[in-house]
């Protein structure tokens, strides 16, 4: 992703496209990696929309893609 531009753009107009509300967004300094949070149910149809995107630089091995699943409990 270093030097490589139009990639936080491909990701979330990508999600925009799909519906997908991100609310957290946080990139490293270092341009390495981009984290993004979003809802359990949006998750499995974010990663989904992202691979498709990404599909030529997956391939390639250009980009990593992991994807975490965390369930998180609200406290009121």
């Amino acid at each position: 992703m270093v030097g490589v531009k139009g990639v936080a753009r491909r990701l979330f107009g990508t999600l925009e496209n799909m519906g997908v509300n991100v609310v957290l967004i946080s990139q490293a300094s270092s341009e390495h990696s981009i984290t993004f949070a979003t809802t359990m149910v949006q998750a499995h149809k974010a990663k989904v929309a992202i691979e498709e995107e990404f599909h030529k630089e997956i391939k390639q091995v250009s980009f990593l893609i992991a994807f975490y699943i965390v369930k998180t409990v609200s406290c009121t």
